[in-house]
């Protein structure tokens, strides 16, 4: 299982997450999760940003990144990802972002509730992935997340994980889950 940060405000759960890997002669990931959780008693609030990125150079160089967000319990939904990637001789690259919003209101909707997640793909222009420069034999990996909760019984968790093995492979696992 990947890394989870973890924030409970009652009724509301919600999960963010972002995973990178790279595989070639030079490698770099990198990922980022944000999520804040306010909740007043009446209405519970969650936003949130999931960002991952991985890029690889040298033959058979391979690039994949992916991010989510998901809620339970919330009355609204809204959820965009939008993703880019690509790959040449040489060179790969991948990004993915999601931004999450997530209400949960003293009512229920008739026919429960209201989702809306907008989804967008695209290609690596040439221009990005001659772009891409990983100096030499080298492989890095980073990693950034943060949760926040306010309720009167918050809970907050946090963990991440950066993994680099050799120069040819970088890995970047995170999940949130509040």
């Amino acid at each position: 299982m990947a890394p989870k940060i973890t924030t409970d405000s009652g009724a509301l759960s919600v999960e963010m997450g972002a995973e990178a890997v790279a595989i070639g002669d030079g490698t770099a990931t990198s990922g980022s999760v944000d999520l804040t959780v306010k909740d007043n008693g009446k209405v519970a609030i969650a936003k949130g940003n999931a960002t991952a990125c991985s890029g690889a150079t040298g033959d058979g160089a391979y690039a994949d990144a992916g991010t989510f967000g998901a809620a339970d319990g919330a009355d609204l939904l809204f959820t965009w990802t939008r993703t880019s990637s690509g790959e040449s001789d040489g060179a790969a690259l991948s990004s993915s972002t999601t931004r999450l919003l997530a209400i949960d209101l003293p009512i229920d909707f008739r026919g429960g509730p209201k989702v809306r997640e907008v989804y967008s793909e695209s290609a690596a222009s040439p221009d990005q992935l001659a772009e891409l420069d990983i100096h030499g034999s080298s492989a890095v990996a980073a990693s950034d997340s943060d949760a926040a909760g306010a309720a009167t019984h918050a809970e907050a968790y946090t963990d991440a994980t950066a993994l680099v093995g050799y120069a040819e492979i970088s890995a970047y696992a995170n999940v949130i889950v509040g």
